[in-house]
């Protein structure tokens, strides 16, 4: 994200009273996980980071929580409340 970007975002999360509870990452050609450059410039530990990754036939995700230095899969479950029941 642009850094004015990142700021114009935080300062509207301030204002409105929301929280910063996820981050997404894309990791296009590469592995379905936090690289060590990702830790390094991870400066929101108290978040969520969702990293969408593609191999050869499909796109799959990720959700990573750090802590205490480590990097600990979190469960993903994905809720598709547009579609019917049944």
């Amino acid at each position: 994200m642009e850094p004015r970007a990142q700021i114009e975002a935080m300062l509207g999360l301030e204002r409105t009273g929301e929280e910063l509870v996820g981050i997404f990452h894309s990791h296009p050609a590469g592995p379905a996980g936090l690289s060590t450059t990702d830790v390094r410039e991870a400066h929101y530990p108290e978040c969520v980071y969702l990293v969408l990754s593609r191999d050869e036939e499909a796109w799959a995700g990720r959700a990573f929580q750090l802590g205490s230095g480590r990097v600990e899969p979190v469960a993903l479950v994905i809720d598709d409340a547009t579609s019917e029941p049944g």
